[in-house]
């Protein structure tokens, strides 16, 4: 009678990075493309400055034309990206093309977000928003770097960095993005104007958590 095979410290280092990426890339498709909005509108206090009102209108319909682009990049990408990451291995050009193109749009939408003067008493609110869109494209990037990186797929010691690299990102963005609708409910509410319905369901619906 044959004696049982042993189970080598790389096999289990492989089976928990293997849990590891299905976990991840199972949350990411449910935050991205399958959530709800976080954040119901908060209805405004009385008795506010109509200019204060209208200066806050104004500015935050001027960062609306900057995130709704981007959203709907990201909108029509889902289902490809959603394909490319349920077969881990290197993408097509045709999926890093979109993958790219979704990370350099939230890199764009971030840097005309920073060139936006603030409506008094945004300014924290506006600093996050641009967060919030770095790290989102930080995260494709990640993704895509993992996808293409042929040493790590075979090692399961730089893949469990990689995939380590890409929680911190998604812990980053999960942060950024609830401090952010935060941030944005008590500026609004300050300013006398509603709470915007694209705030809450600002990055496609993403939750802001990681659970």
């Amino acid at each position: 009678m044959k004696p049982a095979a042993m189970v080598t410290a790389r096999d289990k280092l492989g089976l928990l990075v293997a849990l590891i990426g299905v976990g991840v890339l199972l949350w990411f498709g449910v935050s991205h493309f399958g959530a709800s909005g976080a954040g119901a509108p908060v209805s405004p206090p009385p008795g506010q400055a109509a200019g204060q009102r209208a200066a806050a209108t104004a500015y935050l319909k001027a960062l609306q034309r900057i995130d709704a682009p981007i959203e709907q990049k990201e909108r029509r990408a889902g289902p490809v990206v959603q394909r490319a990451i349920s077969n881990p291995g290197p993408m097509t050009a045709t999926v890093t093309n979109v993958v790219q193109a979704v990370a350099a749009g939230y890199a764009s939408a971030a840097n005309r977000v920073q060139h936006v003067a603030p409506a008094p008493g945004f300014e924290n609110a506006q600093v996050l928003l641009a967060q919030v869109y770095n790290d989102q494209s930080r995260y494709y990037l990640s993704v895509l770097k993992l996808a293409d990186n042929t040493t790590a797929q075979s090692d399961p010691t730089a893949l469990l960095d990689e995939l380590t690299s890409i929680d911190n990102a998604l812990g980053a963005f999960n942060s950024d993005l609830t401090a952010c609708r935060i941030a944005f409910q008590e500026s609004t509410a300050t300013a006398g104007v509603p709470y915007p319905a694209w705030v809450a369901a600002l990055i496609n619906h993403a939750t802001g958590h990681s659970n």
